[in-house]
């Protein structure tokens, strides 16, 4: 796919095959269909995501988050991408394709356990959000700092 620019976005996920014969603990670990059709969606409307607060929410691997992410760097978009999933090993896999996607020309000015990283202008972090109301109430207030998101 291509971003604003026309060059070339080339995204590389590990996790686990679709048709694999196994059975995982969680739905994470592969990569669904719909997200191929969201990462469509996404790159025909990619100014939908410039100078956004975007979160995904039960990102599994990351793809539609990390596409979110790239095709906003280096477009003088200031987009920061919030990428979230509870589940413990589907977040170690996001977290190892957010690290493996990110530019070869990028330069990190933040990295803590959130995972945040600066790249060119856009940012992206992952962190855990288990479904509830008293964990969502500590993200909300914690990691986002009370501010809204405008694109989930």
């Amino acid at each position: 796919n291509n971003n604003n620019n026309n060059k070339p976005i080339n995204i590389n996920i590990r996790g686990y095959k679709t048709d694999a014969d196994e059975v995982w603990q969680s739905t994470g670990l592969t990569l669904w269909r719909a997200s191929d059709y969201l990462c469509h969606y996404q790159m025909e409307n990619v100014q939908l995501f410039q100078n956004k607060r975007i979160l995904e929410l039960g990102a599994g691997l990351g793809l539609n988050g990390i596409l979110a992410w790239r095709s906003t760097v280096g477009s003088g978009s200031g987009s920061e991408v919030c990428i979230t999933d509870g589940d413990s090993d589907a977040l170690v896999h996001l977290r190892e394709n957010v690290e493996r996607n990110r530019t070869a020309s990028s330069t990190t000015t933040e990295k803590n356990d959130g995972g945040d990283c600066d790249d060119d202008v856009g940012k992206v972090s992952c962190h855990q959000l288990i479904w509830g109301k008293q964990s969502s109430e500590h993200f909300l207030t914690q990691i986002a700092n009370n501010q809204k998101y405008d694109v989930l």
